[in-house]
């Protein structure tokens, strides 16, 4: 994400199913997310780990609530 200066992302792993990860981080727009999963410096990266993953799901999310 250094390509994107104030860009940040979480990495979350499910504590019943310790290989199973979610990354996730905010994006000012679609466009903005695809131009990063399009970078060559994601897709070197991603590139290196592909053999260790089972499957990749990439989603764009919208946030709709938040319970406090």
């Amino acid at each position: 994400m250094r390509a994107f200066p104030g860009a940040h992302g979480t990495l979350l792993r499910d504590t019943e199913r310790p290989n199973v990860f979610i990354s996730f981080g905010p994006w000012p727009d679609k466009e903005a997310a695809a131009r990063w999963r399009a970078a060559d410096g994601f897709q070197k990266h991603f590139a290196a780990i592909r053999q260790t993953l089972e499957r990749f799901e990439p989603l764009l999310l919208e946030h709709v609530a938040t319970k406090r």
